[in-house]
C-alpha cells in the first residue's frame, strides 16, 4: 500500500534483511541510511566547491525505491522532523533545488527500531523519545527473534541451542 513501516526488535533479529527483500520482492532498488545525526545526512549538501552530494533517501525519494531509515530511534530530532514533513507533504526540499521534489510513485520507506519510541531502556541506552508526529508516521510491526528458524540451523547441536536461548535470556 506504499504506508510507511516501522519494524522494531532487538539487535540482529533481522529488520534489516527484511527490508531487503522487500525490495528484492517488489523489483526496486534497495537504499540504506543508518544513524543520522544532521539534516544533512537526509537532504544531502553543497561543497565548498557548489557540488551537491546526494544521499541514498533522496535517490530512493526522488526515483523510488524501498529506503531503509536505520535505527530511527536515535536519529536527530532535527534530521527526524525533516523525514516527517517529506512523508506527510509528499514533496522534500534538498539544497540543490529552489523547487521541492515531488516524491516517487515507487518510494517505499522502512524505518527499523529497537525500541518502540519510548526512549532509551536498559538494553538500548541511546535511544531517543520521537515525538507523536513522527511515530504517527507509521504503522508498527514486532520482529523477533526467528526460534524455529534458529532450531532448524542449530540441527542436533539442541544442547548449544539451549545455551545460546539462556545467555540471551540473561543478557
Amino acid at each position: 500500500l506504499g504506508h510507511p513501516i516501522m519494524l522494531v526488535g532487538p539487535a540482529g533479529c533481522g529488520k534489516t534483511t527484511i527490508g531487503e527483500h522487500v525490495a528484492k520482492a517488489l523489483a526496486l532498488p534497495f537504499y540504506i541510511t543508518s544513524t543520522i545525526n544532521d539534516t544533512h545526512e537526509l537532504t544531502g549538501f553543497i561543497d565548498g566547491h557548489g557540488k551537491y552530494h546526494t544521499t541514498p533517501f533522496r535517490q530512493a525519494f526522488e526515483n523510488g525505491g524501498v529506503w531503509i531509515a536505520d535505527e530511527i530511534d536515535a536519529w536527530d530530532a532535527a534530521a527526524l522532523l525533516t523525514a516527517n514533513a517529506a512523508l506527510a507533504n509528499g514533496i522534500c526540499n534538498f539544497p540543490d533545488r529552489e523547487a521541492p521534489v515531488k516524491r516517487h510513485a515507487d518510494f517505499r520507506i522502512i524505518a527499523t527500531a529497537n525500541t518502540f519510541g519510548h526512549c532509551a531502556d536498559r538494553l538500548y541506552v541511546g535511544r531517543n523519545e520521537p515525538d507523536a508526529a513522527s511515530l504517527d508516521r507509521f504503522a508498527t510491526i514486532d520482529v523477533g527473534y526467528d526460534l524455529d528458524l534458529e532450531r532448524a540451523f542449530a540441527g542436533d547441536n539442541v544442547k548449544w541451542l539451549d545455551n545460546v536461548w539462556k545467555i540471551r535470556k540473561q543478557v
